[in-house]
This record gives structure tokens, sequence and C-alpha cells, in this order.
């Protein structure tokens, strides 16, 4: 296994930071992996631990973990005084696709995405279709909006959230993660009142672009990934409500009827998805999936 540090810049001269980790034989494929809001690639990769990118290596693949910006090594982060958009998040999927096509060297790039960077990068890809990965993993991939909560209940209990946090976050100048232990790192103002605006409204650009319409040109296979323990952030329903419109979705529900029978009865959190060793075999069934798509 080989190790390298990669730092490139967004438009905006942004450094944005991310490990190369490579197999020791020729790569069968590049991924590039990114992780959920309020943490960083640490979630999906470290040494001193089972994780799904070292699984990932150990099949054979080359794999790019970006630290998205604010977050991890591509500070500054918002306790830091760090601010960016969600805008910014989306459009810097064009700095991490164009740093993989430098470093593929011929290889199919895939992308692995969990949560916060799955949606951001499905909206980049949906308005940039020619840019599209040779396929796309999305675990727990959702964005919290009526459009997308088919219960009316848990859509109040979430707008009320959405409306505390806010509150929160304007009287601290930032989302404060940390203080509220809902995360290792704090989310910036200027995010959080996009997450929040979109809640209320659309999904969509601070200049009006609905990033929902580009859903159906994202045509490459995407396995999208949910947990029957995943109870808050992405709920199976809300998450098949959200990803509905891919034209090339696979489906997998981790669950008592899972469809694969080495994965049923898996039911990890929303984290446990990346994190919890007992994760290994879904991270395995990944691998296989990827594999598959670039034979």
């Amino acid at each position: 296994m080989q190790v390298t540090q990669r730092s490139v810049l967004a438009a905006d001269g942004w450094r944005l930071q991310a490990v190369d980790i490579s197999p020791d034989s020729r790569p069968k494929a590049l991924v590039v992996a990114g992780h959920a809001m309020m943490v960083d690639g640490r979630t999906l990769w470290r040494p001193d631990r089972p994780s799904i990118v070292g699984t990932l290596v150990d099949a054979g693949f080359r794999v790019l973990v970006a630290d998205l910006r604010g977050h991890g090594a591509s500070g500054p982060r918002a306790d830091a005084g760090g601010d960016w958009t969600y805008d910014e998040l989306v459009a810097d999927t064009e700095v991490w696709r164009s740093l993989a096509d430098d470093l593929a060297d011929g290889l199919p790039v895939l992308w692995l995405s969990h949560s916060l960077f799955g949606h951001t990068s499905l909206a980049w890809f949906g308005l940039n279709p020619h840019r599209l990965p040779h396929a796309f993993v999305a675990l727990a991939v959702n964005a919290w909006n009526r459009r997308f909560e088919p219960n009316p209940l848990l859509w109040l209990g979430k707008s009320t959230v959405m409306k505390t946090s806010r509150f929160a976050a304007e009287r601290a100048g930032r989302m404060p993660v940390k203080r509220l232990r809902m995360g290792n790192h704090d989310e910036a103002i200027g995010y959080w009142r996009d997450l929040t605006r979109m809640a209320a409204t659309r999904w969509e650009s601070r200049t009006g672009t609905d990033y929902y319409v580009g859903m159906p040109n994202v045509s490459v296979p995407v396995l999208c990934v949910f947990s029957d323990g995943d109870r808050v952030f992405t709920r199976p329903a809300d998450g098949l409500a959200f990803t509905a419109a891919l034209s090339n979705r696979h489906v997998l529900r981790l669950g008592a009827s899972c469809d694969v029978e080495s994965l049923r009865g898996m039911t990890p959190g929303h984290m446990g998805l990346v994190t919890d060793a007992s994760a290994a075999p879904l991270w395995q069934h990944v691998a296989k999936w990827f594999s598959a798509r670039v034979q």
C-alpha cells in the first residue's frame, strides 16, 4: 500500500486536500471517496482500523479520500473563521473530478459517497453529465426537504429541528456541532443558511438552479445503500424518494428483509455504515459491486 498526500486549488483559491491510497499492484480503477457533514475523511479511512477504503484498496482499487472544503485538512474550518456555501461544495465536485482524471492514468473513475458528498456530487453531475464517473455508490444519501419526506409528522419534526438549528447557528456565527456533540467539525454559517433554506423551499442553488431536475441525467449505475437502522438522517423511505429520479438506480436496503443474504439483519446507523467494523460485509459487497462494473 502506498499513501500520498494530494493538494489542489478550487476555482476561488480554496486549497483542498486528499489522501491518495494505492495498492501495491496496478489498480483496477480509481475511486474518489467523500464524507458526510460534521466529520472529515477519517471516517472513511484511517490506517489504524478497518475501513471501507481499506477494503477497496485490498480489493485492488486506488482510492482518493477527499477532505471536503472546511473539513479535515481542507481548512480553514468553521471554528477558525472559515465560511463556505452549499453551492461551493457542489462546485468542488469538478475539482475532485479533474484531479481524478489527472491521476487515473487511463483507469476507470468511480465515485464513493457518504451522505453530504453524495448529494453535492449528484447535484453537480446532474448538471454536467458529460463528466460522469464510470459508476457511483451512494451511502445514506438524502437531502432534507418536504419533497423527499413522505411522513407529515416526521417532516414537522425535521422542520422544527432545522429552524432551531438555524437559530443556534446565527447566534454562534457557525453551526456549533462540537458543542452540541453532533460531530467533530462545526459547519459554516453560509452552508447552514443554505441547508435550512433548501429544507424550507427546494433543493436548489442560491441563484435558483433546481438541482433535482438534473438527477435523471445521472445515467451511470448508482448503488443506493440505505439502512433500517438509520432512523434520523437518511431513513430508507426518505432516501428512496430522493433517489427515485435516478435513471440507473440499484437499491440495497439493509435490514431484516435485505435482498443480499450475507447482509441480511445488518442495521448500521448513519455513521455506522462507514465507521462500524461490523459493517465490513457491506464494504466487501461495495468492492464486489464496483469490481463487476470495471471488468
